[in-house]
């Protein structure tokens, strides 16, 4: 009998301990904080998505390349639990890509190498679910749409074609956005925001995300192309 009482002390003490680290991982009191601002800083990687090859004659062909830009904002935290809360935000980022294409013309090769750069005004809003000791260390996992607005910016690309077996170079700029016939891309985008964060003693974050355009934003007629975006940042809550 008395073995029989320690083993069952022994299975009790073990399962209250398994139910404390469960609760400590995932936390479902109520926060210190309802609510809590933040500012955020740093740099980012970004695409733009094209179908050049198929709405231009005789490219052969084509590639993009990721460049890199910065981002700074401020988030708003709605604790509605320790594990959860409602996160909007508003974010400056820039924007960059390069292209490059290779096509025929009359029987001759030439080439384009462009680079498109902008400025957006980033709005997520996202829901994230939060692991961890609020008061020591978290992890966040976010998802949620996103809505941008650009300006600025411009498509700058460098022609090389064959005339009379020589290579002549020409240098060209377009507006990114605009009423021209000639600018790239609508100002509206909207898609979606998911990734990492990591909040230590409530105040420092360090966080990776990716963001991932649904609209079409391309002017022209055919055309096609998204935004994409890696994102890194660190920032302080106060």
């Amino acid at each position: 009998m008395k073995k029989l009482i320690i083993a069952f002390s022994m299975i009790v003490a073990m399962l209250a301990g398994s139910n404390v680290q469960a609760q400590t991982i995932f936390d479902t009191g109520m926060p210190e904080h309802l609510f809590q601002v933040g500012v955020r800083v740093g740099f980012n990687s970004s695409n733009l998505t094209n179908n050049y090859n198929k709405v231009m004659e005789g490219v052969e062909w084509r590639d993009n390349q990721w460049r890199s830009g910065f981002n700074a904002g401020v988030v708003f935290d709605i604790n509605f639990r320790n594990f959860f809360a409602i996160q909007p935000g508003a974010f400056i980022v820039t924007r960059k890509n390069d292209y490059h294409l290779l096509y025929t013309e009359g029987g001759a090769l030439g080439a384009i190498n462009g680079t498109q750069s902008t400025n957006y005004l980033q709005i997520p809003i996202l829901a994230s679910l939060r692991f961890g000791v609020p008061q020591l260390v978290q992890v966040h996992l976010d998802c949620g749409p996103y809505f941008a607005w650009g300006w600025g910016g411009s498509n700058k690309f460098k022609r090389y074609d064959t005339q009379n077996g020589e290579v002549v170079i020409s240098n060209e700029k377009q507006p990114y956005f605009g009423s021209s016939t000639y600018a790239l891309a609508d100002r509206y985008d909207y898609g979606l925001k998911s990734g990492i964060g990591l909040l230590a003693m409530q105040h420092f974050y360090v966080g990776a995300h990716y963001s991932y355009g649904f609209r079409n934003i391309m002017k022209r007629p055919g055309h096609k192309g998204h935004n994409k975006m890696w994102t890194f940042s660190v920032g302080y809550n106060f």
